[in-house]
């Protein structure tokens, strides 16, 4: 889904794109996490992959403190900006996909058609993050298993590009509101919505924050951006994003002591598809996650 605007026309998005480079998703999900793994591959398409580690050779570890969290909630303190129905109700289906209130629309949908527009908010927004220096150390030496899991890394031809997420934006929560400033005759009613989530078996609740604003919040934590690296794969499944120091150091400076070759990793920073778009995730089973997205741009 294309952005409804341009950076510096919305203080929501530019802050998820500007103040941290992340791009929003078009579903929230939960799954997507630090060191998670992602498969890009084609134009737009990205297929979630699972969590690093077991998808590399070995025994190797990433410990808690290589994790940081912090609250960002001030950054999105301020609302997006009135929507009109059709972008209004395109983002929201998204948001109430993840917090698994899809059978809500239609009752949303029942206000807008009344002339109202629809904005948004985040609550208790918190930004998780990793130390990308010492998780690159760790991969300095990591070779992929072969697996369906990295099977479109390792494709002799077209193979998906791996991005690692290296910080995410969660919350617990969001609100949406209607604005009836753009039809005089808009008569807001929350209640049906709040009935339809009542009796939805989503563990969310919906409470009235204004007479035309409500707060949905769920038990654990969705995603709702993220930022990402990209790791270069060689064929046999080594990491070509590290490269050896040709020149070797010694741990004391005795000339006796062995060389250790040291690792110099090259982790860049990428985007998803266009900046200006919010990231559809997919699922797909390892065959289908070159195909389909290659099928797609032939049409």
């Amino acid at each position: 889904m294309r952005l409804w605007c341009k950076p510096g026309q919305e203080k929501l998005l530019d802050a998820m794109r500007d103040t941290f480079g992340a791009q929003p998703l078009r579903v929230p999900d939960a799954r997507v996490d630090v060191l998670c793994v992602l498969a890009s591959v084609g134009k737009d398409a990205c297929y979630f992959r699972g969590d690093l580690a077991p998808l590399l050779e070995g025994d190797i570890r990433f410990p808690e403190y290589l994790r940081s969290s912090s609250d960002v909630s001030s950054v999105f303190s301020t609302r997006s900006s009135a929507l009109d129905a059709k972008v209004g109700l395109k983002l929201l289906e998204g948001f109430a996909s993840g917090f698994g209130l899809n059978e809500m629309m239609p009752a949303v949908e029942a206000q807008v058609h009344k002339g109202a527009s629809i904005w948004v908010d985040f609550d208790r927004v918190e930004r998780r993050f990793i130390d990308v220096g010492l998780v690159a150390r760790r991969l300095g030496n990591a070779r992929l298993l072969r697996n369906p899991a990295t099977e479109p890394f390792l494709r002799a031809t077209e193979p998906a590009q791996m991005l690692i997420v290296d910080s995410v934006l969660t919350s617990k929560s969001f609100t949406m509101g209607f604005g009836t400033e753009a039809s005089e005759n808009a008569d807001v009613d929350l209640g049906p919505i709040q009935e339809v989530v009542g009796n939805l078996e989503t563990k969310v609740s919906a409470k009235r924050t204004s007479d035309t604003a409500l707060k949905f919040e769920g038990e654990r934590a969705l995603t709702f951006a993220f930022t990402c690296k990209t790791v270069e794969v060689r064929g046999d499944g080594s990491l070509e994003s590290f490269d050896e120091n040709t020149q070797p150091r010694f741990l004391s400076g005795s000339p006796e002591d062995k060389p250790v070759p040291s690792m110099v990793a090259s982790l860049q920073g990428v985007t998803v598809g266009a900046r200006d778009a919010m990231v559809d995730l997919r699922d797909s089973g390892p065959a289908e996650a070159g195909a389909s997205a290659r099928d797609q741009e032939s049409d």
